[in-house]
This record gives structure tokens, sequence and C-alpha cells, in this order.
């Protein structure tokens, strides 16, 4: 009988394992495409101002820890949400980089030149010593960059903002390749590392250089500041999933989302530019 017991608790610790490993790739597989679809649509019925916050908010980055979670454990997902902190201060350094680029050179210089700025900002970030450090590095940054954001020209009415299916299916592609190869490279990375490269804004790499070719220097510039207002949200996350997780498990998640959102309404209609934008009219061009 207690050999049979024994047999029995073995195979329910299995089938556990089992179900667990089920449920992480259907989250590799599923959450990322759903949300950077959630994404492009916002920023075509919300506009680029609003379409911008939605981009940073935590998409790619909340799922990726959500997975770490599951599949890794308290301990790690705490670690991991201490390093996407830490990448937020690089997703200002994106948004920064490319506003001032994007009146000054051309598309493919100015993603280049971005791009660039953003990894020098990784490697920085790595120096800076332990989550409190990062925090306080963030909300100087980001209280400065949103503070002198500059005054844009609302987007005339009508302009396209209907995003091609290719960009669509690039954008996906892109962040779900990225959450999938971190939790794969967990171990090799180390949950710190893999944190902050999940908060790489790869969404918002995708849609600026397309929405400063078809819309002009204005729109991209409005929803950079969107984004930039949105990692304040991401920020909020990645603060609240790391004093929690290690307490709560997962509800943690749902505590941070929650915590996130709260703030993201208070901050994401701000800003020095127009308060109002013009949504694109119903026959708008896709």
């Amino acid at each position: 009988m207690a050999s049979r017991g024994a047999q029995l608790r073995d195979n329910r610790a299995r089938m556990s394992t089992t179900v667990e490993g089920v449920e992480a790739i259907a989250l590799r597989l599923v959450l990322p495409p759903l949300c950077i679809a959630l994404a492009t649509l916002a920023q075509h019925r919300l506009g680029d101002r609003l379409g911008g916050v939605v981009v940073g908010l935590p998409l790619t980055s909340g799922t990726f820890l959500g997975i770490v979670l599951l599949t890794h454990g308290r301990a790690a997902v705490t670690e991991a949400a201490a390093g996407m902190l830490a990448g937020q201060i690089s997703v200002i350094a994106m948004t920064v980089a490319y506003a001032w680029l994007a009146g000054r050179a051309g598309v493919l210089t100015a993603l280049l030149g971005t791009v660039a700025a953003w990894a020098g900002s990784v490697a920085l970030v790595q120096l800076v010593d332990g989550p409190l450090a990062a925090g306080l590095v963030y909300v100087v940054v980001a209280a400065a960059t949103l503070g002198l954001w500059p005054r844009c020209a609302a987007p005339a009415k009508g302009s396209p903002l209907r995003p091609r299916r290719y960009l669509t299916a690039g954008r996906i592609a892109l962040g779900s390749g990225l959450v999938i190869t971190l939790t794969a490279g967990m171990s090799l990375l180390g949950p710190a590392l893999a944190g902050t490269l999940a908060a790489a804004p790869l969404v918002a790499l995708v849609i600026t250089p397309s929405t400063h070719r078809t819309r002009g220097v204005d729109s991209t510039r409005v929803l950079l500041g969107g984004v930039a207002r949105g990692s304040v949200g991401a920020a909020v996350f990645a603060v609240v999933l790391f004093a929690t997780a290690s307490v709560l498990g997962g509800p943690s998640l749902l505590v941070a989302t929650t915590a996130c959102l709260s703030v993201v309404a208070l901050v994401g209609r701000g800003g020095r530019g127009p308060q109002r934008e013009e949504r694109p009219s119903a026959g708008s061009p896709p």
C-alpha cells in the first residue's frame, strides 16, 4: 500500500509538471502576439498619443515576467522585475533619441542611432547598484523627459493610421521572438539581465519608423511621448511585482497590473502638447 501511494504521488507530480510545462508553452505562443496585436489596434483606434501610451505598457515584458513566475518561481521573478525596472531607463533613452533624431535625419539613420542609444543605455544601467538606485535614476530621467517634451502639432484629420498587415506581422514576430528567446535563455543570462532586455521597446522600434515615414516628425514625437508616459506604468508594474511577488505569488501580477493601469490613467493624457488629437476618419486608407 505504501509503495502504491508513493507511485500515485509521483504520478500526480509528473502530471502537475507536465501541465505547468504546457501552460508555459501556451503562454509563450499566445500572449505575446495577442498583446502586440492589441497595441497595433490601439494606435489605429486611439491615435498616436494614446496609442503610444499603450505601446509603452509592459506588454512583452509583463508576459515575460508572468512566464518566469510560472516556470522559475518567485525568487527569479523578483530579480527579473528589478531588471525590468532598470530597463525602463533604456526605454526613455530610446524615446528621447528617436524624437531628437527624427527632425534631423532620415528614418534609417534615426532608427540606427536610436538602437545604438538603447544598447548603450542598457550597458550603463548594468552599473546601477540595486533596484532602489535604478528606481531613483528612472524617476529623475522620466520626470525630466516628460517635463521637457516638445509641443507638437496635432495630426491632420484623415491621416492614415491603419497599419499594414506585413507591419503587424513583423511586430508580432519580434515581440514573440523576444519573449520566447529570453525565457529559453534565462539560465544563461540570469533573471536580472533577462528582465532588462525584456523591457526592450521592440514594438515601439517597429511602429515608430513606419509612423515617421508615413505621418511625419510631429506624429512621431507625439507617439514617442505616449511611449514615455506608458513606461511610467511599466516601471510601477515592475516595482509592485518586485515588492509583492515573494509574498503573493501569482496574484502579484494582478496587483501590479492594477497599479500600472491606475498610474497610466493619471499620466497618460498629460503633456505640453495639444490635448485633442484627431482620430482617423472612417474612410482613411489602409
